[in-house]
């Protein structure tokens, strides 16, 4: 049984890894940036848009299968046999599609080079040959992917993360060493990706299957395969969802490695790796609260189930509001200190803070999804997602074309301006039985609105007083802890637990 203990402690454990990924990131790339080189680096950022297209082969059966080992008790012998013939069953078609995505990186991997990096400096045999190293590692992961939703989902999030630090610790570090000794080449480093997510798989099965293993033998054949019948209408509402959300958050890179250079491309993904920071809470949180949310939906508490996603929207879109805005305003600063290169700071230092604030409006949907993806709920994602997508590859072109990487960033924002304001509109029109702006601008649109003037303000005063990036970037995170650390007494609820604690 779920209990709001169990949510916190997984939201701590998500929040962790989170924010391990996150530091890996910004401690590690600066390093493969000066030893690579960034035009290397802006194949690093390719790689990570082609397994992003890759992973949506997948990601249906990885988040059906989540849901399904979220429900029913784990002690209970039929549960564990149902749910390990979902996983025999789910494993085949992985298996496949780990195959085909080695394939298809194999056969395009020379064409890709030719057509997509003809004008690059590292040789059109080195990028095609890292392309099918590539494959090997997205395939892997690919089926990671699978395992780890499995581990979430039966609740063993603490585990599940700490797996995953430690894969993240060897696979960048190692990464960092082979690149140091055998050489500064960017297939060394993907053999190393390779050899690390090989090992990470391994342990993950292992892990999964001794955690269903019950009274009863388990057993799977190949009849069993029709158990998939069961997920097919859900799993195929999450893939349709998967391919829009790639097209959509994809689209503009794929389209600024196209018509821009390497390192566009790489100080782009900079930027955007930079917006990550704001999602460490709201994506951490948000797949603690999906294993809650089902369970109450299995239940039929479908009354607490709204009361408490409300609750927890609010408490969220504060933190993120903070966290984002302040990192938006300080963008150039912080992108300077992190990747210590001119070349991309001057490239994006004009979109950047479109772009971490396009993330912030973005991770502002991760709560409502979480709680319509509990409830079986795929289809305001899909029709809301092929809504857009006209205007997405449309305008994202038009402002590549004409206005570069800084008329991407700018599309961006507005896209997901738009798009956020619009799904959180519809979800309270069908939960809750009215549109509801007002407590979409009491909720959503004030916070940001009044954490962003505070933060601007902040800069002016910072730039006026100090000189440097490091005082500037210390005197930013104090000024945006104690904007956060107000906002958050500005919920009754939150008064009320201190008064309580502190005045017993």
């Amino acid at each position: 049984m779920w209990a709001k203990k169990d949510t916190i402690k997984n939201s701590i454990a998500n929040i962790t890894s989170k924010f391990w990924s996150i530091v890996a990131i910004y401690f590690f790339i600066p390093f493969y940036i000066n030893i690579l080189g960034e035009e290397a680096y802006g194949l690093v950022s390719f790689f990570a848009t082609l397994q992003a297209a890759m992973n949506i082969l997948g990601l249906g059966l990885a988040n059906t299968l989540r849901r399904e080992f979220a429900i029913g008790d784990s002690k209970n012998d039929n549960v564990n046999i149902r749910k390990y013939k979902l996983l025999k069953s789910t494993e085949l078609i992985y298996f496949m599609l780990a195959i085909l995505v080695v394939a298809i990186c194999f056969l395009g991997s020379h064409t890709i080079a030719d057509q997509w990096f003809s004008q690059s400096s590292l040789g059109q045999n080195i990028i095609a040959v890292t392309l099918v190293l590539m494959g090997g590692s997205i395939a892997l992961q690919f089926l990671t992917n699978m395992y780890h939703g499995c581990i979430l989902g039966l609740g063993n999030q603490i585990t599940a993360n700490a797996m995953y630090i430690g894969w993240s610790a060897i696979k960048n570090i190692g990464a960092l060493v082979v690149i140091c000794i055998i050489a500064p080449d960017i297939r060394v480093f993907y053999v190393w990706h390779i050899i690390s997510d090989l090992i990470y798989l391994v342990i993950l099965r292992i892990y999964v299957v001794h955690k269903l293993n019950s009274n009863k033998r388990l057993e799977w054949k190949l009849q069993d395969f029709k158990i998939m019948k069961s997920i097919l209408p859900y799993t195929a509402g999450i893939l349709i969802i998967s391919i829009i959300a790639l097209i959509n958050k994809q689209m503009d890179k794929i389209i600024i490695s196209k018509y821009m250079s390497l390192e566009e491309l790489g100080a782009y993904n900079s930027a955007f790796l930079l917006g990550q920071l704001i999602t460490i809470v709201s994506s951490a949180v948000s797949v603690a609260l999906f294993s809650y949310y089902t369970q109450m939906f299995s239940k039929g508490d479908i009354s607490l189930l709204r009361s408490k996603f409300l609750y927890d929207n609010k408490l969220i879109t504060i933190i993120i509001a903070c966290l984002g805005v302040y990192i938006a305003v300080f963008a150039p600063e912080l992108l300077m200190f992190w990747t210590k290169s001119n070349i991309y700071v001057s490239i994006i230092e004009h979109g950047v803070f479109f772009i971490v604030m396009g993330s912030l409006f973005l991770a502002l949907q991760e709560i409502p999804y979480a709680f319509v993806l509990a409830q079986g709920n795929t289809k305001i994602n899909i029709q809301l997602g092929l809504f857009s997508l006209p205007f997405t590859i449309v305008g994202m072109v038009m402002a590549v074309k004409s206005y570069g990487v800084t008329g991407a960033s700018i599309f961006y924002f507005l896209l997901m301006v738009s798009s956020t304001l619009i799904y959180i509109c519809i979800i309270y029109k069908k939960y809750f039985g009215k549109w509801n702006l007002k407590v979409l601008f009491i909720d959503i649109v004030m916070p940001i609105t009044i954490c962003l003037g505070i933060a601007i303000v902040s800069r002016i005063a910072i730039k006026s007083l100090l000189v440097g990036l490091v005082p500037t970037i210390i005197a930013a995170i104090f000024c945006g802890a104690v904007n956060l650390i107000v906002m958050l007494l500005s919920i009754k609820s939150i008064r009320r637990v201190i008064k309580t604690k502190l005045f017993p």
